[in-house]
């Protein structure tokens, strides 16, 4: 059973009754001739009203030509009549209402999206070239899944599709390197990647030196930074590099009236051995000196 409605959406357009169009092929008059012999063109000349559209079925048969028109204005002596036509035999873009989509952005977890962006039907968008954020991540790409499974947009794009999208930000975790220094050793670990808001557990290999036992890690080559343990936890969201901190195992030697003494830190006087600087001779007996 066919219906009266009051509107019709087609190639790009909705159509409603009243609105005025052109038709490409129009089929009461193509031309109209005048008395004195010269043909008009109706499709550029003549202006028609939408007074009907219907849908379903006529006769158990669907309905072919829905919409109904009659003349609004023409050359003198055109038919005030009207005849039934098709859609697609209306001029695009003569009459209706475009239709338009909205393309959405979602920050997906960060800040900043852009503005939604009107796509006219049939048109081609260039996508916002504004960039969200999000702290500790790097924006990779824009997609039409929130889990990086759809079609992948960049910033600035063409878009050309005909429907309602919503684009979601796609993120990459930062990360930084904590490099390890054998500081005059070696062994020392691999670096280590930290990904950002992690903590990280510094790696238990411990490096070597002869003559020397490891006692730490730290932020500074001399040992005056921020100490580590191996195995201890690291928080900073930066790259460091931590130097092997080392205390002498070994005494070395070196020879001296005949016999081998300590080189240092020691030194024989008095009839004893002393540490380097900490005592000197003075006036037949040894006092604190300097490195006392």
């Amino acid at each position: 059973m066919a219906n009266q409605i009051t509107s019709l959406t087609y190639g790009g357009y909705q159509y409603e009754v009243g609105n005025t169009v052109r038709v490409s092929n129009n089929i009461m008059y193509t031309t109209i001739t005048r008395p004195s012999g010269n043909t008009i063109n109706m499709l550029s000349q003549c202006v028609m009203q939408i007074t009907e559209i219907w849908e379903g079925t006529s006769a158990g048969s669907p309905v072919i030509n829905p919409i109904r028109l009659k003349w609004v204005s023409g050359p003198s002596g055109s038919v005030n009549g009207g005849g039934f036509i098709r859609p697609e035999q209306i001029v695009p873009g003569s009459g209706g209402t475009p239709l338009s989509h909205t393309v959405t952005y979602e920050a997906n977890g960060g800040a900043g999206a852009p503005e939604p962006q009107t796509k006219v039907w049939g048109s081609i968008l260039t996508l916002s070239s504004q960039i969200p954020y999000l702290e500790g991540h790097d924006f990779v790409a824009w997609n039409t899944r929130p889990d990086r499974s759809g079609t992948s947009y960049n910033p600035g794009d063409l878009y050309g599709y005909d429907e309602d999208m919503t684009l979601y930000a796609i993120w990459r975790v930062q990360t930084s390197t904590v490099t390890y220094d054998a500081n005059g050793g070696v062994g020392a670990p691999d670096p280590q990647t930290k990904y950002w808001g992690s903590i990280l557990t510094l790696s238990s290999q411990i490096p070597t030196r002869k003559g020397y036992r490891f006692l730490r890690w730290n932020t500074d080559r001399s040992g005056s930074g921020e100490n580590f343990a191996p195995g201890g936890l690291w928080g900073a969201d930066v790259d460091r590099t931590l130097y092997a901190q080392w205390k002498m195992t070994t005494t070395l030697y070196e020879r001296e009236d005949g016999r081998w003494v300590p080189k240092t830190p020691y030194f024989y006087g008095g009839g004893k051995w002393h540490k380097a600087n900490a005592y000197e001779y003075h006036k037949g007996a040894w006092r604190r000196g300097n490195g006392g």
